[in-house]
């Protein structure tokens, strides 16, 4: 469903053949490819949110595209906050295009769809509110800091909250990541061959939602010090139109062949197995809130996130002893305070210090009563 949307997309914005491409970079691209055979949400928000943004271009041309593209981008918003973001983009756009009737039935199509769930949870959370998440007046006014939901947050999660240039740098980073590096210099002569062409309202509303886009997720990570290539989909979906047409622009007459060349790469990275051997991470904690429940006191090293997906708080011992570079009776007391302060200990071994990797485990006394994965990534729990 997302090939399809995108390739609408791509021929609305140029011609068929950079719909051809536009649908086949979204069937490879690896981040999309990765998502999008997950079990998360985004297997069907992205297809909404890219039917939503098609109707929305196509209501230049067709006044009832708007309700269209109202009506899947509520569907969208039902199933991940951020579709709101065509809400904030489409209008204006069809308003600059002089298409007010079409803005407004988008609006009302979304209304009638989105409308009740964020009247509802406004309504529950006693002030404007249009994620179960994070209401908007948070989002909006935090910056003196974190409120008490976000430092628990935090503690739990051993995260913190980013300087303005780290949260720059690290979406950026981020970005690359999520476009695989090699998206981005072809979306950039993509826009600008694009932009050179009329109309040049379609690759407009495009990059306005582009740079909302990642707006919102650089303002996300400098709140909570936290942003994933996950997050990053819609900004993803939105360069690839733009990717295609650099194709086209770099390859003219070998439009094929460059095309070819550039999902076949795509094609080679969406195969490659990618944070997989994270999943003993997640395993742990889900063994652990499952014989304690949720809550525990989990000792770690490094900040693995175990804690996080045990439904608990961290005890760092990185932060007790940096190095684990301890004698033997300063190991013995470090490992008694970890008993008498944590519910559970949960290492991986392979991420220790090699230096006082063996004299903690030895310190422990005995096997762990728990291993879950093998490699750099396993988990040994006592």
């Amino acid at each position: 469903a997302g090939v399809l949307a995108m390739f609408l997309i791509g021929k609305a914005l140029h011609s068929r053949a950079l719909g051809v491409v536009a649908g086949l970079l979204y069937a490879v691209a690896p981040t999309v490819v990765r998502f999008e055979s997950a079990p998360l949400l985004e297997g069907l928000f992205l297809p909404l949110f890219l039917f939503s943004l098609e109707r929305g271009l196509a209501a230049r041309e067709r006044l009832l595209n708007g309700l269209w593209a109202g009506l899947l981008g509520g569907a969208a918003y039902l199933t991940r906050p951020e579709a709101l973001e065509l809400f904030l983009v489409l209008p204006a756009g069809l308003v600059l295009c002089r298409r007010l009737p079409a803005a407004t039935l988008l609006l009302l199509g979304f209304l009638l769809v989105g409308g009740p769930y964020a009247a509802w949870l406004t309504r529950e959370a006693g002030t404007f509110t249009v994620s179960g998440k994070k209401p908007v007046t948070r989002f909006v006014a935090a910056e003196e800091g974190f409120d008490r939901h976000m430092e628990r947050k935090s503690e739990r999660t051993g995260l913190s909250r980013p300087s303005l240039g780290s949260a720059l740098l690290e979406t950026a980073r981020t970005l690359g990541e999520a476009a695989s590096w090699v998206l981005l210099p072809l979306a950039v002569a993509g826009a600008v061959l694009l932009l050179r062409g009329r109309p040049r309202s379609g690759p407009l509303i495009l990059l306005a939602l582009l740079a909302l886009d990642l707006a919102i997720r650089f303002r996300l990570l400098h709140l909570h010090g936290y942003l994933a290539r996950r997050h990053l989909l819609p900004a993803v979906c939105l360069i690839l139109p733009f990717a295609a047409a650099g194709t086209a622009l770099l390859a003219r007459r070998w439009l094929a062949p460059a095309a070819g060349l550039l999902i076949t790469v795509l094609l080679v990275l969406s195969v490659l197995p990618r944070d997989q051997e994270k999943i003993p991470l997640k395993d742990a904690g889900r063994w652990i809130s499952a014989q304690h429940g949720p809550g525990a006191v989990v000792a770690t090293f490094g900040r693995p996130r175990i804690p996080y997906y045990a439904e608990g708080t961290d005890l760092e011992i990185q932060a007790l002893a940096p190095n684990l570079d301890l004698s033997p009776a300063e190991m013995a007391a470090l490992v008694a305070r970890l008993r008498a302060e944590a519910d559970w200990i949960a290492l991986v071994p392979a991420r220790l210090p090699a230096e006082g990797a063996g004299r903690l485990t030895d310190a422990l006394g005995g096997p762990p009563g728990k291993r879950l994965g093998e490699g750099t990534w396993a988990v040994h729990v006592w």
